[in-house]
């Protein structure tokens, strides 16, 4: 008996092609402003399925984020400033589509944005009684972190230093003092 080998070749459907596009929340960013990039899908042939991976000059950014219709997000806060960093996404497919590479984007890093306070005051009790304790309540606030430093209540009347100063604990003072009668 004779037999013969024979190849039989089978091929699926092919891949479906994709395109990844990266866009940053922040270009310019200042430095430690938290920024979000956003990876989108796309194919001519239904939603993408999977997953991406978001890159910092090569090096990759945490795990690999899930495409949540077609959309994957990270955010990162850079260190650095005077630069600019090239942050791109790579989307690892799932089912019959094909693996894509985003645009670079540039990212530029700033000097810090500049802290505007916002100072509130309180007295307690209001008002207060002559050589009673009176509690002075300063807090600060602004755009980005919370303030530290020693706040130091002035007599408006003379400018001299009422108190030795306060910390700031999460970005408030507090502090008793007792003064004699007068307007402050």
């Amino acid at each position: 008996s004779n037999s013969a080998a024979s190849t039989v070749n089978v091929t699926g459907p092919s891949a479906v092609a994709t395109t990844t596009t990266l866009v940053s929340s922040a270009n310019p960013a200042h430095q430690g402003q938290v920024v979000t990039f956003t990876a989108t899908v796309a194919s001519g042939s239904g939603t993408p399925t999977g997953s991406v991976n978001f890159f910092v000059v090569n090096s990759q950014v945490g795990n690999s984020i899930p495409l949540v219709n077609g959309v994957a997000q990270t955010t990162i806060s850079f260190s650095t400033i005077g630069g600019v960093l090239h942050i791109k996404a790579v989307y690892v497919p799932t089912g019959n589509f094909a693996a894509s590479t985003s645009n670079t984007v540039d990212q530029a890093i700033i000097a810090p944005a500049p802290f505007t306070p916002t100072v509130h005051t309180s007295i307690s009790p209001n008002p207060g009684l002559a050589n009673q304790p009176i509690t002075f309540t300063v807090t600060v606030s602004g755009s980005s972190g919370t303030p530290t430093g020693i706040i130091q209540l002035y007599d408006s009347e003379s400018g001299t230093l009422v108190n030795g100063g306060a910390p700031l604990v999460g970005g408030t003072a507090t502090f008793p003092i007792q003064l004699p009668a007068g307007n402050y």
